[in-house]
């Protein structure tokens, strides 16, 4: 794979309230899938899984970007910003927000308990309207039977002759 070098302008908030700019530059493969890249940019910058930090990509505008912007290549070669930062996590419990989360939770879980019961249950009906279409055709074609026999039978002898064929 191609390799992409990048510039970067590192700022770590996590260490330090104000920090400075750091240049940098980054080595990246052309082809990289988003969750290798996000892995390996936590790597490149220390940070383990289960820390509570935030890598944040900026343009040159200061805006945020997707990390994916990364392997995009500028004809400018403006450095990125990245910005990495700690999450902060109250030991405070706020009861709606948690209320809430579960709330939605549980809706997913139903929401994901119909499908699956959807799924099943599909092919059952198809085969039930299929069964009683052919049950429906067939008690119709009885009936216009019958009545075609019965119209054969009351039929006046001298419409018979007129006719050339019986309506059965």
């Amino acid at each position: 794979m191609e390799l992409i070098h990048v510039p970067v302008k590192v700022r770590r908030f996590d260490l330090s309230d104000s920090p400075d700019f750091e240049a940098d530059e980054l080595e990246l493969e052309s082809g990289i899938e988003y969750s290798m890249l996000k892995k390996r940019m936590r790597e490149y910058f220390g940070i383990a899984e289960d820390e509570a930090k935030v890598i944040k990509i900026r343009n040159k505008d200061y805006v945020l970007v997707p990390m994916m912007n990364l392997l995009n290549e500028d004809d400018t070669q403006s450095p990125f910003i990245i910005d990495i930062t700690a999450t902060s996590l109250a030991n405070e419990s706020n009861l709606l927000q948690d209320a809430y989360v579960d709330a939605v939770r549980q809706k997913f879980r139903n929401m994901e308990s119909r499908i699956s019961q959807a799924e099943v249950l599909l092919p059952q009906l198809q085969w039930r309207r299929q069964s009683h279409l052919d049950g429906t055709v067939s008690s119709l074609s009885s009936k216009v039977s019958f009545l075609n026999r019965r119209i054969d039978e009351l039929m006046p002898s001298k419409w018979k002759s007129k006719m050339p064929a019986t309506i059965s």
